[in-house]
């Protein structure tokens, strides 16, 4: 999930080589090995309580014999729904979650499959989309979807293609338009050969009867979308501001909003994203 150089641990360039090797032994095991580590985050951890996520009501969201972890703040009679990114989880929502159930939203944040305290080891745009499907369904409808990343993505997807009750406004941030931007930054950052590429591409293919490159919002149904705001930073190291753009001009109804030098997580607490995002939902609900 990223686009700039990444310096791997010794543990990670050993593994690789291990598997690298191993692919000419056995390449169908090997390319089942590198679609392993792409489809498990590493799960954020913290050796502190997060005192946001205690003040929350903790609530459970079922998803294909799983547990998922939902937290909410708020009871007001608008909803908002929040979806983290890639190897993050709902304390990500630290600054706007607070800052919506003040104006009167009953805001819902999830922790997605794998990822913070909900079940699961692995997770893939169908399986995290469908996550949410089940969220929206079990504690929705939402009149707001706000979503960040690898959850912006997937929230786009849902949206895009799957049978829910669709919101009113949807916030998108840092957002990636395909799967095949995800497989080929994580390609990159774990430095595979293009025989490990080739073997990569072949396993998720088996195994999910589409190539990554399936899974792109240009490729969805749009006309039944509500109105976007999509929200990306010009300096976004991990997801490139050209994704924002495209994403914009395949959306009905959308305004971007370009930011300058907060990066790809720094946008989730800027006062000026915080302050558009309330003018863009206030007509929600």
């Amino acid at each position: 999930m990223a686009t700039q150089s990444i310096k791997l641990p010794w543990q990670a360039r050993l593994l690789r080589n291990s598997i690298g090797g191993l692919s000419y032994l056995a390449p169908q095991l090997a390319g089942r090995m590198v679609l392993q580590l792409f489809l498990q985050p590493r799960r954020a951890t913290s050796t502190k309580p997060s005192k946001f996520l205690q003040s929350a009501q903790r609530l459970n969201v079922e998803h294909a014999g799983r547990r998922l972890q939902a937290y909410r703040w708020g009871a007001g009679s608008r909803k908002v729904l929040l979806v983290h990114g890639w190897e993050h989880d709902a304390r990500r929502w630290h600054a706007l979650a607070p800052h919506l159930a003040g104006l009167g939203y009953e805001v819902t944040a999830i922790d997605g499959p794998a990822h913070g305290a909900s079940e699961g080891k692995t997770t893939s745009i169908p399986d995290f989309s469908a996550a949410l499907a089940a969220t929206v369904q079990q504690l929705g409808p939402f009149d707001v979807i706000i979503a960040h990343s690898f959850g912006a993505a997937c929230s786009a997807w849902m949206l895009g293609t799957l049978d829910i009750a669709l919101p009113q406004r949807v916030v998108l941030m840092g957002a990636p338009t395909s799967g095949e931007y995800m497989t080929g930054a994580f390609a990159d950052g774990f430095g595979l050969s293009q025989r490990l590429k080739r073997l990569f591409d072949q396993a998720l293919q088996r195994q999910f009867g589409q190539p990554a490159s399936h899974y792109a919002m240009k490729s969805m149904p749009t006309q039944h979308l509500p109105p976007a705001l999509i929200v990306h930073d010009r300096n976004d190291l991990r997801v490139d501001f050209r994704y924002a753009q495209e994403l914009q001009q395949h959306w009905p109804n959308a305004e971007l909003l370009a930011t300058n030098k907060l990066g790809h997580s720094g946008i989730l607490h800027s006062t000026e994203v915080l302050d558009k995002i309330v003018t863009f939902v206030g007509g929600a609900g």
